[in-house]
């Protein structure tokens, strides 16, 4: 009996998690791992956060030697169609200290589409321009 109830809190849950027609595997912290860019790959040290509806990202990476890390910070709304993973961003700031010609990137509330697969613990976000980030699931 205690396995049928949790089979229809489980199969509840998900059917009211899905409602909001994200993928709901998502939801939860994900700690960034690398940044493939350009063909090489990046350490990444940061956190992602998936809700139902929104997502939060900051990570710090170094492209170019200095004393001052590049940075993502992303967050905003999002929605997945698919293996499409489509970000509504309030915030997005690049920080890029080793570009003199654009240190500092504000585009307007982009939407951005990526694709996205899950690997076991793992989620590979890949964007338009076919970089990517790796990211793992936080279970602390």
């Amino acid at each position: 009996m205690k396995k049928l109830i949790s089979f229809l809190a489980m199969v509840l849950l998900l059917s009211l998690l899905s409602a909001y027609g994200n993928d709901v595997r998502l939801i939860g912290p994900w700690r960034p791992i690398t940044y493939h860019i350009s063909g090489v790959d990046i350490p990444l040290e940061g956190l992602m956060i998936f809700t139902q509806k929104h997502f939060s990202s900051n990570v710090l990476f170094k492209l170019t030697k200095g004393l001052v890390d590049d940075a993502n910070i992303n967050a905003g709304l999002y929605e997945t169609k698919g293996d499409k993973l489509i970000f509504k961003q309030w915030i997005q700031i690049h920080l890029r200290p080793g570009n003199s010609k654009e240190p500092i990137q504000l585009p307007n509330q982009p939407v951005e589409e990526a694709s996205y697969k899950l690997e076991g613990n793992r989620l590979v976000i890949t964007f338009p321009s076919k970089n990517h980030f790796i990211l793992e699931r936080i279970h602390e």
